[in-house]
């Protein structure tokens, strides 16, 4: 309690609070990322300019993480509003817990680049900050929390600067970013060579969208729902036949050009569709084409609940199913699965069961009349090397949300811009369904070709455009960049605490 009120007490803490405030700008819906780009600028100049001791940059790290994560994640409150009376209690612990978190892991990389960039030159201080920050995304989005969500890359989503996630993804395009807004804070040299990065990512990006896109060779036409049902609501028993009733009236809406597949969201329907043969013969019978649609799989020998999308036929017949991978933490499982339940936590989303279970299949599906796809549900489009095109086989890919837990402000915006960037990394398009939240249809360039706005019940059809080349980062892979910027953070560490121990001798 006494170092809590030491920090604040500290004007510095509130000046880089306010610098945090002014950095999460350029995430959206602000959407203002070369304002955030030149509060980098501001953070590298006021870094070499006071040169902050070892304690002094850990408040530091405080106060810019409680102002940029405070401010982008401050939608984590919506989910435990969804039955106040029952998780609202949770809600300001979950953000403040969070925010805590990921600031405590910033500032310790503030004072290890405090630490080791003591005595050095002021490029060199700044390139040392700058490795220490790269690290502090690094180790929040694949090691300690795997939250890969408000990275500093995402704010170019709406600029040409984004299209170089083709080339090397989301890190590597913070790395960039950060390093470029560092070297400008410095006269000439410095300033020429940050200023040369952030120009030479607008012109590739530029020229890269000037390339435009095809139509299919075989064209596929689309209809996305969007049945805008209010998560309060969504499982209520009384309300399961209305709400199928409306998808299946989003579906039939007439149209002047032939449908090959409809599209309905995450956990569309609370019925079982694997088991339940009357549900997809009565589904088939009314919209009558090839359907994509999230359920829940109840696995009755292993006795295990998955979060599921199925394809079905146009007999109703499942063709395929994939069950989701990556699980959303507190939302659609228990951490320490075994122990918490006997306090009567259960997933927000699994309507009061234990937890859903980890699938295990590859999430490609292949099909004769609709090529190649790839199936991402919900919070595995954050998720850069869960999107991996595996060996370049799918050509489009389906997204499946229920962004209603995320409520009507940031968090859905967010999740689209994740979305976004994943298309742009495999440069494939791109079709979502939201239950609500923003449903689309993407070009492979991220780019929004049609959308249903958040809060409105609709449907959206649309023709799939063609998919690019393999990009880059689809052929190598995310690990190998991933593993590749590691390898140079901790090269770069190790450099330093040899480079330390070689001067105190």
């Amino acid at each position: 309690m006494r170092f809590i009120t030491r920090v604040i007490a500290k004007k510095s803490f509130w000046w880089l609070l306010f610098v945090g405030l002014n950095l999460a700008l350029g995430q959206m819906p602000f959407d203002l990322p070369f304002w955030s780009f030149s509060t980098l600028y501001l953070l590298g100049f006021i870094w070499e300019k006071y040169k902050p001791s070892e304690s002094e940059a850990l408040i530091w790290g405080l106060g810019l993480g409680f102002g940029y994560f405070g401010l982008t994640f401050f939608w984590i409150v919506e989910p435990f509003l969804i039955k106040p009376s029952q998780t609202g209690w949770m809600a300001p612990f979950a953000v403040v817990g969070l925010v805590i978190i990921l600031s405590f892991i910033l500032s310790i990389n503030f004072f290890l680049a405090s630490k080791f960039g003591e005595g050095k030159r002021s490029v060199a201080r700044l390139l040392i900050l700058a490795a220490f920050l790269v690290l502090s995304e690094v180790l929040r989005s694949e090691w300690l929390l795997s939250f890969p969500w408000g990275l500093i890359s995402s704010m170019w989503i709406n600029t040409p600067v984004a299209q170089s996630l083709s080339l090397f993804g989301p890190y590597w395009l913070s790395t960039l970013t950060i390093l470029s807004a560092f070297l400008m804070s410095r006269q000439w040299i410095g300033s020429i060579i940050g200023f040369a990065i952030i120009i030479a990512l607008y012109s590739f990006g530029h020229e890269r969208l000037k390339m435009g896109v095809s139509e299919r060779v075989e064209p596929i036409r689309v209809r996305v729902i969007q049945p805008n049902i209010k998560q309060s609501e969504k499982w209520k028993p009384e309300f399961s036949r209305l709400f199928l009733n409306k998808h299946i009236d989003l579906s039939n809406k007439t149209s002047t050009n032939r449908i090959d597949l409809i599209i309905w969201p995450e956990t569309s329907v609370i019925y079982g569709i694997q088991n339940n043969i009357k549900i997809r013969d009565f589904i088939s019978k009314e919209i009558q084409v090839p359907l994509i649609l999230g359920a829940r799989r109840f696995d009755i020998k292993q006795k295990k609940l998955y979060n599921s999308a199925f394809l079905l036929g146009e007999e109703g017949n499942v063709i395929e199913f994939y069950d989701k991978v990556k699980l959303v933490p507190f939302g659609e499982y228990i951490p320490f699965g075994n122990i918490l339940p006997n306090f009567r936590l259960s997933g927000l989303a699994t309507n009061r069961l234990i937890g859903f279970s980890k699938g295990k299949i590859k999430n490609l599906f292949i099909t004769e009349k609709l090529g190649s796809f790839m199936m991402l549900i919900c919070y595995e489009a954050i998720f850069s090397g869960g999107s991996r095109n595996l060996e370049n086989k799918a050509s489009w890919i389906v997204h499946l949300t229920n962004d209603a837990w995320f409520g009507g402000l940031s968090g859905p915006y967010q999740h689209l811009t994740l979305a976004r960037m994943r298309a742009i990394e495999q440069g494939l398009p791109m079709v979502r369904s939201a239950n609500t939240g923003v449903s689309a249809i993407i070009d492979p360039y991220g780019v929004i070709i049609s959308m249903i706005g958040m809060g409105r019940e609709g449907y959206l059809d649309g023709s799939l455009p063609a998919r690019l080349s393999p990009t880059l980062y689809s052929q190598l892979g995310a690990k190998f960049f991933t593993l590749i910027i590691i390898g140079m953070l901790m090269l770069t560490i190790l450099f330093l605490i040899i480079n330390t121990a070689q001067e105190k001798r």
